[in-house]
């Protein structure tokens, strides 16, 4: 709902500039001066309906189906019936070059709002909250995932790494410490000052958080874990970013 309203303002709000700019150098009236208020609803009802419609048709507002070049074929699919509707309907037809070229600005916009508003958000959220000292609960393939995305954020410090079982653990994990066995979580957490536990393993760790949790009594510790669909993926099938739930008592 939230992307088809920003479509739907950047449809309509190019539309607009585009016929203002168009009738700005020419001795023409401006549609938007006139009267007529009757074929101006039309024309942008008109826009707004063929970008939309072949967005939500091609799967554009699914995340299964979103693509950068899904995204640029329906625009220009939109643009083309737009177009064609606009040929077709000449009391709509103020100034077709300048429709076309509305057309493709819109969707440009459409596509770039899409590719940088969620990095631009994500490095926002970054700068002002910062996640502080990091501890991951896990090993395997998903877990260096994990790692590497926390890498990416320059306001975490990864203090080291829970192994996920009682077996002897290595003495490094991705260049970080192990600094004790799921056994010894609470003793690990009450030991290290730590602000975000991240937790990527199939192996039972709920009751032995609940234990350390209990005890320790840190109110500021935030812990997150990876979905189980997540952790039978292979490598190759693996998200670029690890989707984490927030873990409630």
């Amino acid at each position: 709902l939230t992307a088809s309203l920003i479509d739907l303002i950047i449809v309509n709000g190019i539309l607009w500039g585009g016929l203002v700019i168009r009738f700005h150098f020419s001795p023409l009236q401006d549609p938007y001066a006139s009267k007529d208020l009757v074929t101006i609803a039309g024309l942008h009802s008109l826009a707004s309906a063929c970008f939309l419609w072949v967005l939500a048709y091609r799967g554009i507002y699914s995340k299964e189906r979103y693509s950068t070049r899904n995204m640029l074929a329906s625009g220009f699919a939109a643009s083309l019936i737009f177009m064609t509707c606009v040929y077709f309907i000449r009391s709509v037809a103020f100034s077709r070059l300048a429709l076309g070229a509305s057309s493709i600005v819109t969707t440009l916009l459409l596509v770039s709002w899409r590719e940088i508003l969620p990095s631009t958000a994500k490095r926002l959220r970054r700068r002002i909250f910062s996640t502080g000292r990091v501890i991951v609960l896990g090993n395997g393939e998903v877990t260096e995932s994990l790692i590497e995305n926390v890498e990416t954020d320059s306001s975490a410090r990864i203090q080291g790494i829970i192994w996920p079982t009682d077996e002897p653990p290595p003495g490094h994990f991705k260049g970080y410490p192990i600094l004790g066995t799921i056994g010894h979580i609470r003793d690990v957490l009450g030991r290290e000052r730590v602000d975000l536990l991240l937790i990527a393993t199939t192996e039972p760790w709920y009751s032995h958080v609940i234990r350390a949790l209990s005890s320790i009594h840190r109110n500021s510790l935030t812990i997150r874990w990876v979905p189980h669909e997540i952790l039978d993926q292979d490598r190759e099938n693996l998200p670029e970013e690890i989707p984490l739930h927030d873990f409630k008592v």
